[in-house]
């Protein structure tokens, strides 16, 4: 197996390379995305550099943890626009007379669906305490309740 030259991060060059990644997690892209192969090998570490960085730097994980939060906030925003956007939600037919007529675009309302719920599926997964199933486990804690106790 050929191994490529190895990429020396300075302090310098590894506080930029922080700067873009934190900013890309906070605007909604997962680390894998951008951390992927396709990356620019010269500005961007790995993704295995990167999570030593984070073993390693307790102050990067915070900033991390912050940016974290910050692509849920961005993933809300997400869900709320795709929610109120309507402007594919018909498309204009025309009879064969000629005249207009707009009708329901069942495909771009069920894709919109897909997109949100896919988005509430992620949100769950990255933060259960906040985005998870909240009325699944209240049922759960009242069937607990309600066994007796021996």
């Amino acid at each position: 197996m050929k191994i490529g030259k190895p990429i020396y991060w300075n302090d310098a060059k590894k506080e930029i390379a922080v700067n873009v990644i934190l900013g890309m997690v906070e605007n909604g892209n997962s680390l894998n995305s951008i951390l992927s192969n396709g990356r620019d090998k010269l500005k961007l570490p790995s993704k295995r550099v990167f999570n030593e960085w984070l073993d390693k730097d307790l102050a990067l994980g915070i900033q991390y943890a912050r940016a974290c939060v910050g692509r849920e906030d961005s993933m809300i925003e997400d869900i709320i626009e795709i929610a109120d956007d309507s402007s594919q939600d018909y498309i204009i037919k025309k009879k064969s007379d000629g005249q207009s007529y707009k009708q329901l675009n069942p495909e771009n309302i069920q894709r919109a669906k897909l997109m949100i719920e896919t988005r509430k599926w992620a949100l769950s997964k990255m933060n259960p305490k906040k985005f998870g199933r909240v009325w699944l486990r209240l049922a759960v804690l009242k069937k607990c309740e309600g066994q007796s106790k021996y």
